[in-house]
């Protein structure tokens, strides 16, 4: 596994140094003001061209994207593949956390998922049953994690 390590300013500005190590790839970006975080990624992540007639705003979401929830926990989705109908190819990574202080830390991984681009916005349901959503806004995705009844906003930038 590789190792993506980057934190909200790097969400925010991608200001990020590529170092290639033993390991794989890492990124990494720095921030006084917030922590970093090490996110689990595999350190082969093929991203396909697109497909032939695939439109232009479903190919913008092919790539690796680094983001930041709005509780500070960052993440990374790569989009690998996506098919004419729409079909997606992702892997979405994320460090370790803990929702709450008294709650048990959830391990960091790397969720291979299937999605889907509907109306301009890529969904997909993680392994909990969690929606998360990611709608194209300019260069960045506006995204949206809803877990149980709430409901956490972020921002992804491609690498």
């Amino acid at each position: 596994m590789a190792l993506f390590d980057h934190s909200k300013k790097a969400a925010e500005t991608l200001l990020a140094l590529a170092i290639v190590t033993g390991l794989g790839v890492s990124v990494r970006a720095q921030n006084a003001s917030s922590p970093s975080c090490q996110t689990p990624m595999p350190k082969d992540v093929k991203i396909d061209a697109p497909a032939p007639g695939l439109r232009t705003d479903q190919a913008r979401f092919l790539g690796i994207w680094n983001g930041i929830w709005q509780s500070g926990l960052c993440a990374v989705l790569a989009v690998q593949s996506i098919d004419q109908a729409g079909n997606v190819k992702l892997i979405y990574a994320y460090p370790e956390y803990r929702p709450s202080a008294t709650s048990a830390a959830i391990p960091a991984d790397a969720l291979n998922a299937s999605g889907h681009i509907e109306n301009g916005a890529l969904k997909f349901t993680s392994p909990r049953g969690n929606l998360l959503t990611f709608e194209a806004d300019g260069d960045k995705l506006r995204s949206s994690f809803t877990v149980r009844s709430d409901t956490w906003h972020g921002s992804f930038v491609k690498q």
